[in-house]
């Protein structure tokens, strides 16, 4: 029991107060566990990767946090959705204007700004080998004019936006999960009537974070105030048949790799990576980037 109640106060702590960075924090504080997001003035819109889709990782982030904003000043987007291959990851930012909103040129000021904030966060704390594309999607009430001059403007910067106008809960699959071009674009809304549910990876990074890092080896190799990179910590979400964590591990990053590293006292949680990453999602068994690490206990 007094495991399970620190696990959860863990998760509840704010990031913040622990000097993370922007990427820390949209893992930690942002992520969603479900790829559908409310309605905001009749717009809203998910997320529902068919069943027949290529291997990916697909989670949306809420960036517009009401309490402790993640940007503490300026415009700031609503939503980000992260869709990742074996090949490349494409982040898009969401910006959502609802019925009655005048000033649409607002919303590609949130995204833009937002867009400069990640691709410096990424260049600052990510391998610079990794492949990460970063655009956009203005969502807007059914009958609204996008300003369409101001996108081609973003689109000749190198910021794609694509303008999305649905009447109801838009569909994003088929434009989050490719690169986007302005040019000829129009949203055709196509049901996705058999989706995908949460892979077992995707359950851990959206519900198994800990806003507490934990200190063993690996975080006194890997993390030190004031170095670049992400180390965030993950547990396996407790459920109704495992109603303890076995293990733990630490998503840890820097400019020149990317690695897992795994405490746990059996063989489970090394298994569950090695399975989602090399088996579902593709990746190669002998990769020197993302490798699954094992390390001792603290």
């Amino acid at each position: 029991m007094a495991s399970r109640m620190a696990n959860a106060a863990s998760r509840r702590r704010p990031a913040a107060s622990l000097d993370r960075n922007v990427l820390e924090r949209l893992l930690i504080e942002c992520v969603r566990d479900t790829r559908a997001v409310p309605s905001e003035s009749g717009v809203r819109f998910h997320v529902h990767v068919p069943t027949g889709a290529e291997p990916s990782v697909c989670l949306i982030f809420h960036v517009d946090l009401e309490r402790d904003p993640l940007v503490a000043a300026g415009p700031r987007p609503d939503y980000l959705v992260l869709y990742g291959t074996a090949d490349r990851l494409i982040l898009t930012i969401v910006e959502m204007k609802g019925r009655g909103e005048q000033d649409l040129t607002h919303g590609i000021d949130q995204i833009e700004a937002f867009a400069i904030l990640l691709r410096r966060q990424l260049r600052e704390h990510v391998p610079r080998k990794l492949r990460v594309d970063v655009q956009g999607i203005l969502l807007m009430a059914h009958g609204a004019h996008a300003p369409l001059h101001k996108l081609a403007e973003m689109s000749r910067k190198g910021l794609v936006i694509a303008p999305v106008a649905y009447h109801h809960s838009a569909e994003l699959f088929p434009y989050v999960s490719r690169l986007l071009r302005l040019e000829g674009f129009a949203y055709r809304h196509e049901s996705v009537r058999s989706p995908r549910p949460f892979s077992r990876l995707e359950k851990l990074l959206a519900a198994g974070q800990l806003a507490t890092r934990i200190d063993d080896a690996f975080c006194r190799e890997r993390r030190a105030p004031g170095r670049s990179g992400i180390y965030v910590n993950y547990a396996p979400p407790v459920t109704a048949r495992r109603r303890q964590a076995s293990g733990h591990l630490a998503l840890a990053t820097d400019p020149t790799r990317a690695d897992i590293g795994v405490c746990a006292p059996d063989d489970d949680l090394h298994a569950l990576l090695v399975d989602e990453l090399e088996v579902k999602l593709g990746l190669p068994a002998d990769r020197r980037s993302l490798r699954v690490l094992r390390v001792p206990a603290p």
